[in-house]
């Protein structure tokens, strides 16, 4: 597939808040965003294929990374904590043009 291109100045507010979500970061008026899509064919051994989780319980999804039980063992109070810290930095870290 050929790779697809947007400039980021075309991007209506709704499209550019969908970008730099996915992307991670605030995307500037010059900039471009490159895309391409291939297919992901996966050997066995480019999986994790551990069998176990991180704190040695048996992994119900062996075919999944151990990384997503990050939060395995955690109460819901304390997940809340996190997500609200993420939040709070994410939010801090965007530029709001309000026109002025």
């Amino acid at each position: 597939m050929d790779p697809i291109t947007r400039n980021v100045v075309d991007l209506s507010a709704a499209e550019l808040q969908v970008y730099e979500t996915a992307i991670g970061r605030p995307l500037s008026v010059g900039e471009q965003i490159v895309m391409r899509v291939v297919e992901f064919k996966a050997e066995p051994t480019q999986l994790n294929g551990a069998s176990t989780t991180a704190r040695g319980n048996e992994n119900p999804h062996p075919d999944l990374p151990d990384w997503l039980d990050v939060f395995d063992g955690l109460s819901d109070e304390e997940v809340a904590g996190i997500e609200r810290s993420i939040l709070e930095r994410y939010r801090g870290s965007r530029e709001v043009d309000t026109g002025f």
